[in-house]
């Protein structure tokens, strides 16, 4: 009768190893880990660069942009919960 073979134990990966993987992807696309994109046609609605973020331009909180540019009634980002 033949031997029977010993029986070589797996290690599960570890963390590291996981990190590792996610780090070989590019930065542009692990930034996107946690992003939403909605496309809403035909709607009027625009962004303002406030520091690092971008947000949805409207009458409360960008006065002073929209003193300059446009009248405060166009610029209602509350219309797009309806």
């Amino acid at each position: 009768m033949s031997q029977k073979r010993n029986h070589e134990f797996v290690d599960p990966p570890s963390d590291d190893e996981e990190e590792n993987a996610k780090k070989s992807f590019p930065m542009h696309i692990r930034k996107q880990d946690k992003r939403l994109i909605i496309v809403l046609e035909n709607a009027n609605l625009e962004t303002v660069k406030k520091g690092n973020s971008h947000d949805l331009l409207n009458s409360e909180d960008h006065m002073g942009i929209l003193r300059k540019r446009k009248e405060s009634g166009l610029c209602r980002p509350d219309i797009t919960h309806q």
